[in-house]
């Protein structure tokens, strides 16, 4: 390997579970919203934050086993995400004018929700066809 090849710098295996207990608090925190003890607003803004910094440590958190290839197969699945997101955020809004519809942007969280969603469907269908 050479010196511009840099294995990734990932967070241990055990920082999965921390991921795991945010969506935990997340899921809480949307039983509270249904039971109006939270605003509607304030309580969709706490869940999708959770999840995204949920996501983002679970994503960032190697495999039990992490080899070259699942570091590639992490690499593809990171750009397909990035590219639905450009495709998202420069596509959709031509749609709806052109469709007729008013011109609206898309928060960076629920981006976010898109790109980690494509993120896990791609690395995790990638690594089961290995």
């Amino acid at each position: 390997m050479s010196k511009i090849q840099k294995k990734l710098n990932l967070l241990p295996t055990k920082y999965k579970n921390v991921g795991y207990v945010g969506i935990g608090l997340a899921i809480i925190v949307f039983i509270l919203s249904l039971t109006k003890m939270m605003e509607k607003e304030i309580a969709s803004f706490i869940i999708k934050s959770i999840l995204a910094i949920s996501f983002l440590i679970i994503a960032l958190s190697k495999d039990k086993i992490e080899d070259e290839l699942i570091e590639n197969i992490r690499l593809k699945a990171f750009a397909y995400s990035f590219v639905l997101a450009t495709f998202i955020v420069f596509i959709f809004p031509i749609f709806d004018v052109v469709l007729g519809g008013e011109f609206k942007m898309m928060s960076g969280l629920d981006l976010l929700m898109y790109m980690f969603g494509y993120y896990f469907f791609n690395f995790y269908n990638m690594k089961s066809e290995r």
